[in-house]
């Protein structure tokens, strides 16, 4: 590496002849290496703990024989990895030279040696020795991979019975990794389900991997329990490309699938509360169609028994469905609550409706209505309010679903990285050179360093909290400055009559994301290596324009191509839900531009502090 100092390797040089000892050492400083010098067996064994990088040991010692002194620092944990290259002039038949060798001297040379073969000899050894501490070093870094991953891991051989486990999943199971070793699936779990014994068998005659599969077994450690599990089951080979046993990753998701559970439990007792009211209660799409209602429409209106994805001037005569469309609307441009009379020939509902978004953003409606034609209004309106808290619940619950989902997948993604970088470190296990093993490295470095890079921007894309805390403006150069590191491509921004204003919430989040969907493209299609930002208010008057220099496309036949253009889509929908009109203007090798038009209610509009005011006083109510 530049700047590093590098040493030259030591060699502890032992012989009882002095002439001998000088003529060796001259020549192995002569090729570039310090020399210490031992004259007898008891010095050397001294010197060997100051950890010289290589013994060359004469056989016939004074005090101690070569060979003995060999095996002693074979012996010791601290010494036993220094190569040791035994060398004699009198003991040279084979029977010495094996008795040599096996006593743990790593070469063995017989006197008078030619001095490059020395110096060659010596080098090759250094360079095994450095190759062997790389490989141990690198088998440390696995295990303390293997043992710090945040899921279980096991290899099986190929009769099923464990050889490794790492302290994740001893722990998950209760008992501990010595325990595992050598006992077998049935053995560790005698009523495992044959299911899943077979699974394991199937990888082991076919090679192939079986990925996400979900299994429930009884808890070792809680025989009573059972848990689930996610499990990724992946082929052990062996050198010769054979399969010797098999590799899972396996991620406890018992407390995941109660959760499910829970939620699908929540899910039925609000279907069924929501069928027995004595009220009409359903829920609209943002164009208006039905997406539910409950079981006391139907018998009310046996003819309205089909009406999902219509409207109400499929259901109702013209004057009733747009009396129910406009109030609709009042609901969805206000963001609020808001109770309504409605007649429908000589019936008269108390209706309450409320705007609720769901989890891809969009603004639906939800509503109850009583007739309050035959009973008393007193009655219907304490029934109205119980409803509407028990769908106000419905959609918190509904809120915290999507969020564990969104925990769950992040999660998840995490174990498919782990296991990819399981299948990389196999590589590198098996890489015949160190060359191979430092390029799969390299390779699993980056993999990690995407993956966390993916996980923070997805965190970040989730929700920006600077929207909230300092409106759009504020949110929107951050973001372009972000932007313009992430993708490499020259961002400019400009903003006009914005700096003392914020627009109302909901706006302020539709722009915000209409812009980021519009910026995305531009880096994942657009090939442009520039884009403009234009942010202008005048009046009540609110414009925003993207305009790149990238590769652009036909906008002639938009209904064909809207599956080639989803983000456009999603944009104008978006900008319908805020009133907004959206420009989609570009063609072939001419980039494209997109402008957003929106009038800002007069009401609304005003300094950053009067919005944030009116702002928080909305989320109060």
């Amino acid at each position: 590496m530049p700047g590093s100092v590098q040493t030259s390797p030591t060699i502890l040089y032992v012989d009882d002849t002095e002439a001998q000892r000088y003529a060796v050492s001259r020549v192995l400083r002569r090729a570039g290496f310090e020399v210490k010098q031992a004259s007898s067996g008891q010095q050397a064994l001294q010197m060997s703990t100051s950890g010289p990088d290589l013994v060359v040991l004469d056989v016939n010692l004074p005090d101690i024989n070569g060979i003995e002194v060999c095996k002693r620092i074979k012996a010791d944990q601290s010494t036993s990895h220094i190569p040791v290259l035994q060398v004699s002039a009198t003991l040279v038949d084979t029977r010495h030279r094996v008795a040599g060798l096996e006593g743990g001297a790593d070469a063995y040379l017989v006197q008078p040696i030619d001095p490059d073969e020395l110096v060659a000899t010596i080098r090759s050894l250094l360079r095994i020795r450095k190759a062997e501490e790389e490989a141990r070093r690198r088998a440390q870094e696995i295990e303390t991979i293997y043992n710090s991953a945040p899921v279980g891991l096991a290899m099986l051989d190929a009769d099923l019975r464990f050889t490794r486990v790492n302290q994740l999943l001893a722990q998950i199971l209760g008992i501990s990794v010595q325990e595992h070793i050598g006992l077998s699936m049935r053995e560790l779990v005698p009523d495992v389900d044959s299911k899943i014994v077979h699974f394991f068998r199937q990888v082991l005659s076919t090679g192939e991997p079986l990925v996400n599969l979900e299994i429930r077994t009884p808890s070792p450690g809680q025989p009573d329990g059972m848990r689930d599990w996610l499990v990724n089951l992946h082929p052990l080979k062996n050198e010769r490309g054979q399969v010797a046993g098999v590799n899972a990753v396996v991620q406890d998701i018992t407390d995941r699938k109660r959760a499910e559970e829970e939620i699908k439990k929540s899910q039925e007792l609000f279907q069924a509360f929501m069928d027995n009211l004595p009220v009409f209660a359903y829920m609209k799409d943002e164009n208006g169609r039905y997406i539910f209602h409950n079981r006391a429409v139907g018998l009310r209106f046996p003819d309205l028994h089909n009406t999902y994805g219509k409207d109400d001037s499929h259901l109702f005569s013209p004057e009733v469905a747009e009396s129910f469309r406009r109030n609709d609307q009042l609901v969805r441009e206000s963001g609020k609550p808001a109770e309504f009379t409605e007649s429908m020939g000589d019936i008269e509902w108390l209706s309450i409706k409320f705007p609720f978004t769901d989890r891809q953003g969009k603004v639906l409606l939800a509503g109850v209505s009583v007739d309050v034609s035959e009973r008393k209004q007193l009655e219907k309106l304490t029934i109205m309010q119980e409803t509407q808290r028990q769908l106000l619940e419905h959609e918190i619950l509904a809120r915290e679903s999507e969020r564990e989902r969104l925990a769950r997948e992040l999660h998840d993604e995490s174990g498919q990285m782990l296991t990819s970088l399981l299948a990389g470190l196999r590589l590198i296990e098996e890489s015949k050179t160190v060359k191979d093993a430092k390029k799969q490295a390299r390779a699993l470095r980056e993999l990690t360093s995407r993956a966390i890079g993916d996980v923070g921007r997805l965190s970040r894309d989730l929700h920006p909290i600077v929207l909230d805390d300092l409106g759009f403006a504020v949110a929107l150069r951050n973001y372009v400055n972000q932007y313009s590191t992430l993708h490499g491509i020259k961002a400019q921004l400009e903003i006009a009559g914005l700096d003392t204003h914020r627009l109302p919430h909901s706006m302020e989040r539709g722009l915000y994301r209409i812009t980021q969907e519009a910026l995305t493209n531009v880096a994942r299609h657009a090939q442009a290596s520039e884009v403009a930002v234009l942010v202008r208010l005048q009046d009540q008057d609110f414009t925003i324009m993207i305009r790149d220099n990238g590769r652009g496309f036909s906008t002639l036949n938009r209904d064909a191509d809207a599956r080639k253009h989803l983000g456009l889509q999603s944009m104008r929908e978006r900008a319908s839900i805020m009133g907004a009109q959206l420009k989609v203007e570009s063609a072939p090798g001419q980039g494209t531009c997109i402008t957003v038009s929106v009038k800002i209610p007069a009401s609304l509009e005003g300094p950053a502090r009067d919005i944030a005011s009116e702002d928080s006083g909305r989320s109060a109510h």
